[in-house]
């Protein structure tokens, strides 16, 4: 009798892993759609107009004769939105918009001449990979390339009128890790590198 208890003890067991699946795939069959909304810091966009304005500081001090710096860089990081249409339980298509921006004062011969504001806006298609799946918790890779457009705006003070730019980069985002914890509403962290940041957190909703 009681090895018959323990024979059904472990066929239940090892239906578990099975059970699993089928429940987390019933979800995904249902809802196909995802949106989210999240916050990464560190983006990229900060990175490529600290070297803009490293170059634009340079032909500026070579032609005035002065040493023009930019100063007091502060960045806002990346406001992330995004949707992905799931084609099966594992992999998904989609979307990103990601807005970044920073302002910094404009320097020359130490004194300070005018300040400056750029926003970034980015279009990305994305992929997902989900490596890990279950009910509650989910692990993925996201990859994506598009295109960054930056809008600068430069405000001098001595009279000499303000300096509009428009400028395009191209954009990727390659994110190794993510976690997502929920069911049809989930948050998430995410680890990566590119122009929705070098980390990141936000909320899913599966619909």
């Amino acid at each position: 009798m009681m090895k018959k208890y323990i024979l059904v003890f472990i066929a239940n067991f090892l239906t578990i892993p099975l059970f699993s699946a089928s429940f987390a795939e019933s979800i995904y069959a249902d809802k196909r759609h995802e949106v989210s909304i999240s916050y990464g810091i560190l983006p990229i966009t900060g990175w490529m107009d600290t070297f803009t304005d490293l170059f634009s500081d340079a032909i500026t001090g070579a032609i005035e004769g002065a040493q023009t710096r930019s100063r007091n860089s502060t960045s806002w990081g990346a406001l992330n939105l995004m949707y992905n249409y799931r084609i099966n339980p594992r992999a998904a298509f989609g979307a990103i918009y990601s807005y970044s921006g920073m302002k910094e004062d404009i320097y020359s011969d130490n004194l300070q001449i005018g300040k400056s504001r750029t926003s970034f806006h980015t279009i990305m298609p994305m992929f997902k990979f989900n490596w890990f799946n279950k009910p509650l918790v989910t692990m993925y890779t996201r990859i994506g390339i598009g295109l960054v457009l930056s809008f600068d705006k430069e405000e001098y003070f001595t009279g000499v009128g303000d300096y509009h730019s428009k400028n395009a980069y191209l954009a990727w985002q390659v994110s190794p890790v993510g976690i997502e914890m929920g069911k049809s509403l989930a948050g998430f962290l995410e680890l990566g590198f590119g122009t929705t940041g070098l980390f990141s957190a936000g909320l899913r909703y599966r619909f």
